[in-house]
């Protein structure tokens, strides 16, 4: 029996996080249960594929709408907006698999050079439960437990290139060539001044047209204004440097956050944990795997038990 959320509790979370450097390629990896009820648009730079344990959430891109339900797998390209709210009362659990495009392309797609985002520039971010969603969270599993296993690590990549293969649907590109270079290069500005201040007309007036314009070029590709994308890309390199081992206040102001209150929000908001309990959980993750609290661990089927 699973246990409900009451709905005026405080948000809880655990995970345990690892990493796996073996045959095939670096990939992070993350079991995580929490009680939070939504999550704002944010991305991950990395490709992101996730199996749900327990739990029900409505996941939302631009692609579309979909509910994840236990089995359900998620595949989110770098740098892929989405915004996540839990449906069900019970706690809200899932396994999930971090690449880096450079890898995603060359492992997964088979297809090195290429720019991950734009390979799955159009796809389906949410499958219905699968024997390659299985076969994922079986060898995930295992790699928790030994993240050393060769096989493990084979049965992970594999179950991976097939549920990329599934998502994609092709390119479905609904912006112009020119906005999305304006925008990429926008982007790699503004990820050069992640400690900096840095204005609206400084961005504008790199690429020579105006704030407004800039606004609406950027909003009509990625979803964001300039500013949100700038805060989303300074919580996730505060994400690296705590799994890098640095502590909180470092993150804090080495990613341009005005003050630690400041980073733990938008962390918390972000990725349904706050930072020290995140950085605890990566600290581990170069040996055997633990909660990273005592708060009732869940089951072998992923959900919480009486």
């Amino acid at each position: 029996m699973t246990t409900a959320l009451p709905v005026d509790a405080p948000p809880r979370c655990q995970l345990r996080a690892f990493h796996i450097n073996g045959a095939y390629a670096p990939i992070d990896a993350l079991q995580i249960v929490h009680t939070a009820r939504s999550f704002p648009p944010h991305f991950f730079e990395t490709c992101t594929i996730s199996v749900v344990e327990s739990g029900t959430s409505r996941l939302s891109t631009k692609q579309g709408s979909w509910l994840a339900t236990p089995g359900s797998v998620i595949v989110l390209a770098p740098g892929e907006l989405h915004t996540a709210e839990v449906v069900s009362e019970e706690p809200y659990g899932y396994r999930s698999a971090y690449l880096t495009p450079d890898v995603a392309c060359d492992v997964l797609l088979g297809r090195g050079g290429d720019n991950a985002g734009a390979v799955l520039a159009a796809h389906r971010a949410v499958l219905p439960p699968s024997a390659a969603g299985m076969a994922f969270r079986a060898a995930h599993r295992e790699l928790a437990t030994d993240p050393a296993s060769t096989d493990a690590e084979a049965r992970l990549i594999q179950s991976m290139r097939t549920l990329v293969r599934d998502a994609a649907t092709g390119s479905g590109a609904s912006v112009t060539a020119a906005d999305s270079a304006l925008v990429a290069d926008a982007q790699a500005f503004l990820g050069e001044h992640i400690a900096t201040r840095v204005s609206l007309r400084d961005v504008a007036a790199q690429f020579g047209i105006s704030p407004f314009r800039l606004i609406r070029v950027f909003g009509r590709v990625t979803g964001l204004s300039p500013y949100a994308w700038l805060v989303l890309l300074r919580v996730n390199q505060a994400r690296r440097l705590l799994e890098a081992g640095a502590p909180v206040s470092d993150a804090t102001y080495r990613c341009g956050f005005s003050d630690q209150s400041h980073l733990t929000r938008t962390f918390r908001r972000t990725f349904g944990v706050p930072p020290g309990q995140y950085a605890r959980a990566a600290r581990g993750s170069s040996g055997a795997t633990r909660w990273t609290d005592p708060w009732r661990a869940p089951s072998a089927v992923g959900v919480f038990a009486r």
